[in-house]
């Protein structure tokens, strides 16, 4: 009698967790966590035959359920992963484009965006490459510009300059468009 009351009470227990357990659930981590609880219940010693069939049916269901969420999480992954591969070759023609167009500081700023998007530091090293190839031609441009502005100041005003013998100064303009006069010779 002690045995069947201890039984009785053990299954009153068991069906209160079942209870519990038909609960519904979100995410895999309690999916596994629920699959876990009716595993261990499965194996206790009170469990007849009708509570036997209950948490088959409740490890059917929860198994059918993870199935479905972890095809649910792949086609997910799988949209991400296509939409990132995507954004990065649109990544790449904005950066082809702009090369073609010269356009430098673009290129800076396509390059930040991208690796400001979510997975974008996987580009970190050819964003970098990309980055210091925009930064060597602008410098390139602004070396010209100078040269430039040096070469049309010097030409324009040839007539007020007049190199005497062996001088080594040096005649160039500044930024602000000043005329220097530059000896290296001299302090």
């Amino acid at each position: 009698i002690d045995t069947m009351e201890q039984n009785a009470k053990a299954r009153i227990e068991i069906v209160d967790k079942m209870k519990e357990l038909e609960k519904p659930v979100d995410t895999v981590e309690q999916i596994d966590k629920r699959l876990k609880d009716i595993s261990a219940l499965k194996n206790n010693p009170a469990v007849n035959d009708s509570l036997g069939s209950k948490l088959k049916e409740l490890l059917t269901l929860y198994t059918k359920q993870k199935k479905k969420l972890a095809e649910e999480e792949k086609k997910t992954h799988d949209e991400q992963e296509a939409a990132e591969k995507k954004a990065y070759e649109d990544f790449k023609a904005k950066i082809e484009d702009l090369r073609k167009k010269m356009d430098w500081k673009a290129m800076l700023r396509e390059c930040d965006i991208l690796l400001g998007r979510p997975g974008g530091l996987q580009y970190q090293e050819e964003a970098d490459k990309i980055k210091e190839e925009a930064k060597a031609a602008m410098e390139e441009l602004k070396a010209r510009e100078r040269k430039r502005n040096e070469w049309q100041i010097l030409n324009d005003d040839s007539s007020m300059w007049e190199r005497t013998g062996d001088s080594k100064s040096e005649i160039y303009v500044d930024e602000e468009k000043k005329i220097i006069l530059k000896n290296p010779n001299s302090s």
